[in-house]
């Protein structure tokens, strides 16, 4: 398992990306101390449209936030079509599976690679929120913070269930197939999108206002906070059923190499 699991870890390029964005979370923690005890970023002190006070660094820290949960979630799913398109082209299953490696460690070093790659998003994604929670004042920002942490994680949970069905369908109909899956979904969405636009109520997003949903948050606290706190193991237990639906349809074909 560990073979397997350091082989797909070097196919991304794991060193790297890990170096990268320790890199980046070193500098955000240094700017972050730098201007709480210096007041470099006072001059950034601003009112929105709304006279709420904010200061456009910890708007850059919560967009940097956002932007990290879409890329890392990005990257991950675009390493899946990666790993199952490598394995396919060095005929790597085949390989494994005539050493002692069974062919369910085979398929589960899939499962526990992309589940570690969205652990690692979410921890590092959750120190950066932590980061800057601790040194922005109360008020806007801080509710804007937190409630980036709370969504951050059902995010990443949908996440971490949609890579598992990806796996699935990539291992039980061969890439090219899954990848062709994947893409009629996506198309399905997108013209469900452009039909709500064309057709849809669009006052909901002319009515939207930020402060309505923390305010909505802080009143519904204890079901976020049970929220939050079931979603993880719903998730991972959906995540697993995916791996053993995958072996039990590959116990009784071979997967689709193309």
């Amino acid at each position: 398992m560990g073979g397997l699991l350091y082989k797909d870890f070097a196919s991304v390029k794991g060193k790297k990306v890990i170096t990268v964005l320790l890199i980046i979370t070193f500098v955000m923690i240094a700017l972050k101390i730098i201007g709480v005890r210096t007041d470099l970023f006072a001059v950034l002190d601003m009112e929105n449209v709304d006279g709420k006070h904010i200061n456009l660094f910890d708007t850059f820290t919560s967009e940097c936030v956002w932007f990290l949960i879409i890329l890392g979630t990005g990257f991950i799913n675009m390493w899946i079509s990666g790993l199952m398109e490598y394995d396919e082209k060095k005929k790597s299953m085949n390989y494994f599976l005539s050493l002692p490696v069974s062919k369910n460690t085979y398929i589960a070093s899939k499962y526990i690679f992309i589940g570690i790659c969205y652990y690692v998003l979410l921890s590092l994604v959750s120190v950066w929120c932590i980061v800057s929670e601790s040194f922005i004042p109360e008020g806007f920002m801080l509710d804007m913070m937190m409630l980036t942490q709370v969504l951050s994680l059902e995010i990443i949970c949908v996440a971490l269930l949609v890579s598992g069905i990806e796996i699935s369908a990539y291992l039980i109909f061969g890439r090219a197939r899954g990848q062709l899956i994947k893409t009629a979904l996506i198309n399905l969405l997108a013209i469900l999108v452009v039909a709500y636009l064309f057709f849809g109520d669009l006052n909901v997003f002319a009515n939207w206002d930020i402060q309505l949903l923390i305010d909505w948050c802080e009143a519904n606290s204890f079901m976020l906070m049970l929220l939050t706190t079931v979603s993880p193991f719903i998730t991972l237990g959906l995540y697993f059923l995916c791996y053993r639906i995958t072996v039990k349809v590959l116990e009784r074909k071979e997967p689709v190499y193309e």
